[in-house]
């Protein structure tokens, strides 16, 4: 699920999480779902494609074609952050909930959050994806490392490599000591200023429950349109959102 960024691989709630991270979804026809109406009544007001709010339509688009987002413009308040991957050894310790472990091999300090119960199932499905194929670790789960403050403030990748047709899905969580401090748009641009620059990838997904406004309303502005829906195990019923990778221009890379 796609959320404004949490702990936990999504919770519903519409002020925090942004999880992607669960891989036991299952597509779905919306006919089996029944009166959808009823029971997600925020499901209908999501059937159209994610576009930036009234406030910021005159600032969307470029002449270039180049989707910018509004607060493109005004960078000084926006935290520098990279998505620093992790190795097989990290992924484990993690996995294990030994932050002393992970940290004697992380490649960044890692703080309490990175090993605490609600992040243990994000590692151990990204240990097992690293041991079945290692070169996943360059695109997997990693850190979100603020550049200025040297800190670990969430976690932040794809859930894996581009597929066949170039499409990988993203997600993201920030430490609750750290939300609301603009992590988790940071953390979305740099996902998505990556995706852009690999040759291989197409298009970027997200999911989102219907419930959850926050991540509707950080969807919203990059372009992202709905293309269906599916079912997770955990979470329920999702929205999934898709987005050409090259519609979007990271303004921290001249190229």
């Amino acid at each position: 699920m796609f959320a404004q960024p949490t702990g936990k691989p999504s919770t519903h709630a519409a002020t925090s999480t942004t999880d992607l991270w669960n891989p036991n979804r299952t597509s779905v026809d919306a006919k089996r779902l029944g009166n959808t109406q009823g029971r997600f009544p925020f499901l209908f007001s999501l059937q159209r494609p994610l576009m930036p709010s009234r406030g910021c339509a005159d600032r969307a688009g470029s002449s270039t074609g180049v989707w910018e987002p509004w607060h493109m413009t005004d960078r000084r308040t926006r935290p520098d952050v990279r998505i620093v991957h992790l190795n097989g050894p990290t992924f484990h310790a993690l996995a294990e909930g030994d932050l002393a472990a992970a940290n004697a091999v992380s490649p960044v300090p890692l703080s309490a959050y990175f090993a605490g119960p609600d992040s243990r199932g994000v590692w151990q499905r990204r240990h097992r994806q690293v041991e079945e194929d290692p070169t996943s670790a360059a695109w997997v789960t990693g850190v979100i490392w603020d550049e200025q403050q040297q800190l670990a403030v969430g976690k932040a990748g794809y859930h894996g490599a581009p597929d066949p047709t170039g499409m990988v899905e993203i997600g993201y969580a920030v430490d609750p000591a750290y939300q609301r401090r603009g992590y988790a748009r940071a953390a979305l641009e740099a996902l998505l200023g990556r995706a852009a620059d690999e040759p291989q990838v197409h298009t970027v997904r997200v999911t989102i429950s219907p419930d959850n406004l926050a991540s509707y309303q950080l969807a919203s502005q990059y372009g992202f349109v709905e293309v269906g829906e599916q079912w997770d195990d955990e979470d329920g019923l999702e929205i999934i959102y898709e987005v050409a990778a090259g519609l979007y221009s990271d303004p921290r890379n001249p190229n």
